[in-house]
């Protein structure tokens, strides 16, 4: 008799108690925090971790793609250094400069002279080279444009100019 009270009042008070404040549903409710805390820790640490990654292939490209302009560039400017350099290289180019020179020195009329060196040299260059937008022959005694593609510019000295000082001792490109 006595077995079957304590069976009695261990029913009884497991009923009297609510769910929410058993042990069982307490132990759960924390697992489930705790699962739910790990969850959002890894997920932050995975989400950062895929951040950086894309970050650093981002960057890693980026720097790709200007190591390689940068390298189209220099090739480009050493192409049309080559164009001007075979330009002033040609015979005909130096003799006719020579001429012009030594025309304008006596007070001839040397616009026939001229415009042989800008149609024939100068022009020709322009039409044949897209990437080339201006050439101009410029006296080496003063600075002195002489001839050039662009009309506005003869008469005109540049003895300041950087293209003209490193223009005496190599090629020089302006970009």
């Amino acid at each position: 008799n006595k077995a079957s009270h304590n069976k009695k009042v261990r029913k009884a008070g497991n009923g009297n108690v609510p769910f929410w404040n058993r042990f069982s549903t307490l132990l759960n409710l924390y697992n489930i925090g705790i699962f739910f805390v790990l969850l959002v820790v890894v997920s932050l640490f995975a989400f950062q971790s895929g951040r950086d990654t894309i970050e650093q292939h981002v960057k890693s490209r980026l720097v790709s793609n200007n190591l390689t302009k940068i390298n189209q560039l220099n090739q480009w400017l050493r192409n049309n250094e080559e164009t001007v350099e075979s330009t002033a290289a040609r015979p005909l180019v130096r003799k006719n400069v020579g001429i012009f020179i030594e025309c304008m020195k006596s007070g001839g009329e040397c616009a026939s002279i001229k415009k042989d060196l800008e149609d024939n040299h100068l022009f020709s260059i322009i039409n044949g080279d897209q990437d080339i937008l201006s050439l101009s022959i410029i006296r080496a005694s003063d600075g002195m444009i002489i001839a050039t593609t662009e009309p506005s510019l003869v008469g005109k000295f540049r003895e300041n100019e950087p293209f003209f000082f490193e223009g005496k001792t190599h090629t020089f490109t302006e970009n």
